[in-house]
């Protein structure tokens, strides 16, 4: 059997790659905590994020200038990787100049974001830096699938973020989440969900 090169896995490889390293900075995060060390400061995930970002843009970049003939028609880089062969399932990646094009306007936008969320509580940041890598991994895939099972497992994929700000922000206050994706929204005046169930801290029903 021949060994799979770089190139056989690339298309897969960018798309879980973002995935793998929310997983990576989860567990570390998790080690720290049983051994009762200091967590993980909010600089360190966000730099881990932006860099691995970097990285998935680069690569899309790579993919763009040297891995794709813009002369051919169709699909290009077709990858095939069997999941279950009993089942005949598989998962199939592939690349043309429209998913193309969504892929490096999502991978350059996603370094953007965490550069934005330098002036986020420093408490809520690990959440958004693992609903980011997990979302970014799902957009790649599902751009990239071009099989339903593969479409359909990233598909799936796109729920994680959202049990992620839900399981952190989620609960009996509603404006949880609107206060932390919004750091200034403390200090403008308007009701409170403390103040008026029911309301945001914008005066917005819920």
């Amino acid at each position: 059997m021949p060994g799979i090169s770089f190139d056989a896995v690339g298309l897969a490889a960018l798309a879980v790659g973002p995935a793998i390293a929310a997983l990576i900075l989860g567990l570390v995060s998790a080690a720290k905590g049983l051994v009762s060390a200091t967590s993980l400061p909010a600089a360190a995930w966000l730099w881990s994020g932006l860099i691995v970002s970097l990285l998935v843009f680069a690569a899309s970049l790579h993919l763009a200038l040297v891995g794709f003939d813009p002369e051919l028609l169709g699909l290009q880089r077709l990858e095939h990787h069997v999941w279950s062969p009993s089942l005949g399932a598989n998962l199939a990646f592939a690349v043309d100049g429209l998913s193309l094009c969504f892929l490096l306007s999502t991978t350059g936008l996603v370094p953007l974001t965490f550069v934005t969320l330098r002036g986020v509580e420093a408490e809520v940041v690990p959440a958004q830096v693992v609903a980011l890598l997990l979302l970014e991994s799902a957009l790649i895939g599902g751009l990239l699938a071009v099989n339903w099972m593969a479409f359909v497992a990233c598909w799936a994929l796109s729920g994680l973020p959202v049990l992620v700000w839900m399981a952190r922000f989620g609960g009996g206050d509603r404006a949880g989440a609107d206060r932390a994706a919004d750091p200034g929204c403390r200090a403008r005046p308007g009701p409170r969900s403390s103040d008026a169930p029911g309301q945001c801290c914008h005066g917005i029903a819920l």
